[in-house]
């Protein structure tokens, strides 16, 4: 593995990308109310976390998004090879945010499946391919699929289930098949940005295989958020706020929900 021995570029587009990336992780974190979740209304189910201190890591974090697409545009190797240097970054990036958050783990989930996309869209660039949702998946799944089919097979049986591995080995069907079809529909319906964001979440939360919600309590936990969550669809600003104290008083925090709608409103900005 080497990085290309060439005059760089796309300095700016990987800059341009961080900065999307860093905005996607401010969004998900304003978007009020989402039970159980760290928003402008409550902390949710988290007393180690606030709005501000969300803001410290996705701050922390944006320079390191744009080394991952910088790698993803300029090192040269088989895609397992990208996919290491991709990590290699990745525990830097969490051992700065775990410097400025006091050991809180605010974004470890982002900056695996942000990086990932950061380096898909570096790809992208190198290539001269056009930046659209079907490339950038293809991307991702050249770069994780050796390395994650085997990770995700010693997970068997785990509480957590294969997480966020398993939804990079998915291709991110959720994003792809639930979420961002569900902000489209959203947006062109003319709804507030804010509800958007909300709708977006509980589609995701009404099917993901939400690790958080497994490690925090169960799965019979995991499919009453399920249904909950499809009740919400449409629901006033009150219901969502009882839904919140319910999830506070449980524990609960469907924090792998809440990263794939960040996930979301990231690649929404790049392809729409």
């Amino acid at each position: 593995m080497k990085v290309q021995e060439i005059s760089y570029g796309y300095e700016k587009e990987c800059e341009e990308v961080a900065n999307l990336a860093y905005q996607a992780l401010l969004e998900e974190v304003y978007t009020t109310v989402k039970p159980g979740l760290v928003d402008l209304y409550s902390n949710g189910a988290h007393q180690d976390m606030d709005v501000r201190l969300f803001e410290v890591s996705a701050s922390t974090l944006r320079p390191y998004f744009s080394k991952m697409a910088f790698a993803g545009a300029h090192v040269i190797g088989p895609y397992e090879d990208i996919f290491r240097e991709i990590r290699k970054w990745g525990k830097i990036a969490e051992q700065a945010m775990y410097g400025q958050t006091k050991g809180v783990n605010t974004h470890k989930g982002l900056i695996f499946s942000l990086g990932i996309f950061c380096a898909a869209y570096g790809l992208c660039l190198r290539q001269q391919r056009s930046i659209s949702l079907e490339n950038l998946i293809k991307e991702e799944q050249k770069l994780v699929r050796l390395t994650l089919e085997k990770e995700v097979a010693k997970l068997a049986g785990n509480k957590r289930g294969a997480g966020a591995r398993g939804e990079a080995l998915s291709g991110y069907r959720s994003v792809t098949e639930v979420a961002m079809p569900q902000m489209v529909r959203a947006l062109a319906l003319g709804k507030d940005w804010n509800r958007v964001k909300q709708e977006t979440l509980f589609s995701l939360m009404a099917v993901v295989e939400d690790a958080n919600i497994l490690a925090r309590c169960n799965r019979e936990t995991l499919l009453e958020v399920r249904e909950l969550a499809l009740s919400l669809q449409g629901a006033d600003m009150s219901k969502c706020k009882e839904v919140d104290r319910y999830f506070i008083q449980r524990n609960i925090s469907p924090g792998g929900s809440a990263d794939l709608l960040a996930l979301t409103i990231f690649i929404h900005s790049i392809v729409c």
